[in-house]
């Protein structure tokens, strides 16, 4: 999966020289096996006793939003998992920016039946998941009117 993602942010780029900020996995593809230098590298946060914190969507944003800072300009392209580009690309305008999905480039959308994440391993137990992260995504943040 984070082999095909890599892949549809290099689709999404083109040849143009932009910023590319991507969760870990993806982030090494990008820096390993097509050379991108622009990389910013979405890191996971430990919990006090050294586990691994999931990272949200939401979660994602935010992070990309601080590490962009004031000033940079607020239009991002968003690269994700075909049945979870909605709730990405919505997550990414909540945190402030001008989020669009790029036209034209297919996302990934085979199921990894392999995934450690065990409601990433098809749409019968993924599609419930996301789509009741859609709603509470929703409800949280009083339906702001979605550009």
């Amino acid at each position: 999966m984070n082999e095909a993602l890599a892949q549809a942010v290099v689709r999404t780029r083109g040849g143009h020289d932009i910023p590319v900020y991507a969760q870990t996995e993806i982030a090494e593809v990008l820096i390993t096996k097509y050379g991108l230098a622009d990389v910013v590298s979405i890191d996971p946060r430990r919990n006090p006793d050294g586990t691994l914190e999931y990272l949200s969507t939401l979660g994602v944003a935010e992070q990309v939003a601080a590490l962009r800072g004031p000033g940079v300009g607020n239009r991002a392209g968003v690269v994700a998992f075909e049945d979870h580009l909605w709730r990405a690309t919505y997550s990414t305008t909540v945190r402030g920016f001008d989020a669009y999905a790029p036209a034209g480039i297919p996302m990934p959308r085979e199921y990894d039946p392999q995934s450690g994440q065990p409601w990433t391993t098809g749409p019968e137990k993924y599609l419930p998941v996301d789509y009741l992260g859609r709603a509470q995504l929703l409800q949280s943040t009083g339906f702001p009117e979605f550009r």
